[in-house]
């Protein structure tokens, strides 16, 4: 938190200084891009087990995303029949980070289906979220989960932390629940999560993040 006050004032001396317009605003990204790096740090350090959980909606969780980020991001909502146990920051914190790593790493429309599933194996919410880039390599899939990776391509060009799926599977593993990896055979990588219907009260282990 100490790091982001000499980024707010160098921010608000950018605006007062009257610098050129086309460099205010190249300094103005940089230092947006360093306070996001932050945010993903105080992100994966703050945890969520003070959190309580609460029944949500996961449909208007999502409905809110998609609102902020236009025709950037296409949803149909669903019906859901069953209620689910969230911590309702987090959750939207897991799409969030999702939704924004489709759209620096892969390309728009960032496609979220929802859904719930039930048979022998798994009863609840079955979530989608697709970018329409390249993919990546099937040998990425579970390493770059892993805190501070980040795929070999991605070094040299877009800035970034490597934690932005660390905090999703945290997230999601703290409503018991799985994230998962593929390509879409049509293109792009999606990202799939499963969270339980009714779920048990969450293990000590399970809710940090």
């Amino acid at each position: 938190h100490d790091m982001r006050t000499p980024l707010t004032r160098l921010r608000l001396g950018l605006e007062m200084s009257g610098t050129d317009s086309t460099l205010m605003e190249y300094m103005t990204q940089d230092i947006e891009v360093m306070d996001a790096m932050l945010g993903q740090f105080l992100d994966y350090s703050r945890g969520v087990h003070h959190e309580e959980i609460l029944p949500g909606d996961p449909t208007t969780i999502i409905e809110r995303i998609s609102h902020r980020y236009g025709e950037r991001v296409v949803f149909s909502p669903p019906h859901l029949t069953h209620t689910y146990a969230l911590r309702l920051k987090s959750f939207e914190r897991a799409i969030t980070n999702l939704v924004d790593n489709g759209l620096k790493y892969g390309s728009p429309p960032i496609e979220i289906c929802l859904k719930e599933i039930s048979d022998a194996a798994f009863s609840g919410l079955c979530m989608t979220v697709r970018d329409h880039g390249p993919g990546i390599p099937d040998s990425e899939f579970e390493r770059i989960k892993q805190p501070f990776m980040r795929l070999e391509s991605s070094r040299t060009g877009i800035p970034g932390t490597g934690l932005g799926l660390a905090i999703v599977e945290r997230i999601i593993h703290s409503h018991h629940g799985k994230l998962a990896l593929y390509n879409h055979p049509e293109g792009g990588l999606c990202a799939e999560i499963h969270i339980p219907a009714t779920p048990s009260p969450p293990h000590p282990h399970m809710t940090s993040v």
